[in-house]
């Protein structure tokens, strides 16, 4: 039994160009655009709030760009909602 399924198995790979556990499927790609956020290069959405995996390090909102700041000098201190002035 185990060697018919195998056989089975086989040839069902063989008569199929692409298998989901082979060969997964492609990645989506969204539009971004590139913003200059302290000096380092910050990729936001440019329709939705999706940004995908090449485009990185991003947030889903310009929006929120404007509303955070670092809290250092670099992204590996991590970042801060900006004070709010009174």
């Amino acid at each position: 039994m185990c060697m018919y399924s195998a056989f089975l198995t086989g040839g069902y790979i063989l008569n199929n160009e692409k298998i989901a556990i082979i060969y997964p499927a492609e990645y989506p790609v969204w539009e971004c655009s590139a913003n200059d956020f302290y000096g380092i290069l910050v990729y936001t959405c440019e329709d939705g709030d999706r940004t995908g995996w090449n485009c990185f390090p991003s947030i889903p909102y310009k929006k929120t760009l404007e509303a955070i700041e670092l809290r250092g000098g670099s992204l590996k201190e991590g970042f801060k909602a900006k004070q709010q002035e009174q």
